[in-house]
């Protein structure tokens, strides 16, 4: 019998796993070669790789692994459904911008005029596509108007749009205090005729708004997600407050006889007044919807509590439950058999303190809100047929809502393991008896000896089902994975949302890893964002892993170099560290050092230009050509202009290999990442206090950004000071990476 091969590699694909490797690898294949009946007759060496002339992708592939997950394929199928958060939100910014625009240059007197209304009608807006009722009316109406009749095209961008009205929602928070500066902005201009109390609420309110937005940026959502719901909330109850008086006391106060005008009817003439009683309603209707009602929990393990509820739901809801009546609360899918049941269920996998406490301390009530409000999947009866997917590689880390289970029209694909166990006889038995055998794929990963392979499985279902989208329920790296396989089968698909965040990954490495032990969170959390940063934005550099020619064997033993990845996986990497400094990829990281540039130009210049410019001016032409319009314009023009040209000058004719180093470096400089977060805090607040201190001594654009240029100043000044006192950035060790070719550019 002749002798069997033994090799190094693992009967399990890495990639499957989760832990697959973005580096090639060396797969040894040996031969004992005990009965000397093996003949070596001819070593063959590897070959490089052979160049290939294929056109880029129009829009870029992102590799996913467990353990680096880069970004999230929102949606897929059409056109306007990727990035239709971004999207949306990019419309209704610029749309304000442009209207921004023509009122500050005076070409639109109305705008100028009624700023306040300008920004309460955005809070309205923004306020209101988050309220359950507006959400379910819009649901309703898209399922009743355009379900199955439509072109394809037309109804998975009505999905997209209804998935991603959190754009509109940022769109015009965001607008909405840009507005409300320009209004507090015009009181204090006009601070002879106005009241004390205004311009104080003014500010005021101002300054909530701000931190009621910052408490919503994705990186405090995903790492600090209590910290979101309390101050977002609790804040912006609090910003509701102040608008109430910053809207009435405006209203009331009579910039012509400088008195208070106290009658009703003046009041109610006011389209502000009804803009903050809509916006009030918006906002109190879910709240008085809130109730304790009693509930079962059943515990079929220690990573899943199943909540049993009384009365049957309509499929495709979500609910929100918490411990209290006002903190906390978190959603999850409901599974029900219909309107007509008895019972309907949430349930909730063990990942974070909230679900934790539900296994280990189920309670007897629990609060939630009245209000269903709908998911993605509510659309689904928009399609003839469809796949409901669920991927759960880690059980007890996610685990949402199993999407309608009694259409006929949709299959469901799940996989995960041990799922009779996981699940409990309940949510089992569910799906059993309302689904038929055909209707539904439960793959479990431990009696079928591992996870299959996504890509094919979804490709032959959809085809053999004619289906018409694809619905994915599943964990961050879960979800990337199938809408990737998805995407580039071109089968249109949407999933669950994660805010775009880049979840403790920076450049494709884990951060957390690289950072040191008692770290504090807020440092460590400042790397974190800054990875998001720096990590945005590259989406052109496009490049494969080089295959280098190894050495050949000698012997009997040969190795070959091969890419450790899934074998049907399409090994194309964006703007990665791993990336050799190919053109694409220098271009990458010239815009990145220019930007970066920028950036330190911006602090530099915006500390340096005061004393300078105060010096020079008064120096050669006196105080009659000094002005604080001029030094806050010398201060953003000249601080962003000269760090941008003078590192595009350093960086775009320099050696690509030097330059990516250069990168490299400044992505784990975390001194200089500490000091760009505390300029950028430094920049949004006093981007706020310049224009109400020094009202009417500059225009409002120099105002705004001057005045951002030397909060910017103040907070480099304040990360140096941190650092002098005792207080160091910690140090962030760099991680090992592959060496770069020696081959010249082209």
């Amino acid at each position: 019998m002749p002798s069997i091969p033994t090799s190094n590699a693992s009967f399990d694909d890495d990639a499957e796993k989760g832990v697959a490797s973005i580096y090639p690898g060396d797969i040894a294949i040996t031969f004992s070669n005990e009965k000397k009946d093996v003949t070596i007759e001819q070593v063959l060496p590897v070959a490089a790789a052979a160049e290939t002339n294929e056109e880029l992708a129009a829009k870029p592939l992102w590799f996913n692994t467990y353990r680096s997950a880069l970004i999230l394929f929102i949606s897929a199928g059409h056109e306007f459904t990727e990035y239709a958060f971004r999207k949306l939100f990019t419309i209704v910014f610029i749309a304000n911008v442009i209207m921004f625009g023509f009122a500050v240059s005076g070409r639109w007197h109305y705008a100028r005029k009624y700023g306040g209304a300008m920004a309460v009608g955005n809070f309205n807006v923004a306020v209101l596509v988050r309220n359950e009722i507006f959400g379910r009316c819009l649901y309703l109406f898209v399922n009743t108007c355009f379900a199955k009749w439509t072109p394809l095209r037309w109804r998975l961008m009505c999905t997209s749009i209804l998935q991603h009205l959190g754009g509109i929602h940022s769109g015009c928070a965001i607008s909405g205090i840009i507005w409300l500066i320009l209004r507090t902005v015009d009181v204090f201009r006009a601070h002879k005729e106005e009241h004390a109390v205004v311009l104080a609420f003014g500010v005021l309110t101002c300054v909530t708004m701000v931190i009621t937005a910052v408490a919503a940026l994705p990186w405090v959502r995903n790492t600090h997600h209590n910290v979101f719901e309390r101050w977002h909330r609790f804040m912006g109850w609090f910003s509701l407050v102040l608008t109430w008086m910053f809207v009435l006391l405006g209203d009331l106060w009579d910039t012509t006889t400088k008195q208070w005008n106290l009658g009703g009817e003046h009041i109610v003439k006011q389209q502000d007044f009804w803009y903050v009683m809509c916006m009030t309603a918006w906002i109190a209707l879910p709240w008085i919807c809130t109730r304790k009602v009693p509930v079962e929990v059943e515990l079929p393990s220690n990573k899943v509590a199943v909540l049993r509820f009384e009365r049957g739901m309509q499929q495709s809801l979500l609910a929100r439950i918490s411990r209290s009546a006002v903190k906390e609360y978190h959603a999850f899918g409901i599974i029900s058999e219909g309107t007509h049941a008895k019972y309907h269920y949430l349930v909730c996998g063990v990942q974070g303190d909230f679900t934790r406490s539900l296994v280990n301390d189920p309670p007897k009530y629990i609060w939630t809100r009245e209000l269903k409000f709908a998911g993605v999947s509510n659309t689904s009866a928009l399609y003839k047929r469809g796949i409901l997917a669920k991927l759960v590689p880690h059980l007890d880390r996610y685990l949402n809502t199993i999407s309608p289970i009694c259409e006929i029209s949709h299959s469901i694909f799940m996989i995960g393991s041990d799922q009779e166990k996981t699940f409990g006889p309940t949510i089992s038995g569910l799906i059993k008896s309302n689904i038929e055998p055909e209707r539904y794929l439960l793959w479990d990963s431990k009696v079928r000896g591992g996870r299959p392979d996504t890509r094919k499985i979804l490709k032959e279902v959809y085809k053999s089902f004619n289906a018409e989208v694809v619905f994915i329920t599943s964990n961050y790296t879960g979800n990337s994975e199938m809408m990737q396989a998805c995407k580039e089968e071109g089968i249109p698909c949407f999933g669950t949302l994660w805010d775009f965040t880049y979840l403790y990954t920076l450049h494709g490495y884990n951060v957390l890893q690289y950072i040191p032990e008692h770290t504090p969170s807020f440092d460590a959390l400042i790397y974190i964002m800054h990875g998001a940063y720096l990590g945005s934005g590259f989406e052109r550099g496009i490049t494969e892993p080089d295959s280098r020619q190894q050495p050949a064997a000698s012997g009997a033993s040969a190795a070959c170099t091969a890419p450790s990845l899934h074998p049907k996986t399409t090994t194309v990497m964006t703007d990665n560290f791993a990336v050799a400094a190919t053109p694409q990829a220098h271009a990458a990281d010239v815009e990145f050092l220019v930007r970066r540039g920028m950036t330190k130009g911006y602090q530099l210049m915006s500390l340096l230009t005061p004393p300078l410019y105060a010096t020079f001016a008064l120096s050669r032409y006196g105080r009659a050509q000094f002005s604080v319009n001029r030094l806050l314009r010398a201060t953003w023009i000249g601080g962003g202009c000269c760090g941008g040209a003078f590192e595009y000058a350093r960086t775009v004719y320099s050696n690509p290999d030097k330059v990516r180093v250069r990168r490299i470096k400044a992505a784990y400089d975390t001194s200089s990442i500490r000091a760009d977060d505390h300029s950028t805090i430094g920049g949004i607040l006093f981007a706020v206090l310049t224009p109400a201190v020094i009202w009417k001594r500059a225009s409002t654009v120099n105002l705004i950004l001057g005045g951002a240029g030397v909060g910017s100043a103040v907070g480099l000044f304040a990360h140096h000071a941190r650092t002098i006192t005792g207080d160091p950035a910690p140090v962030v060790r760099i991680p090992e990476l592959p060496p770069t070719p020696t081959e010249p550019i082209p």
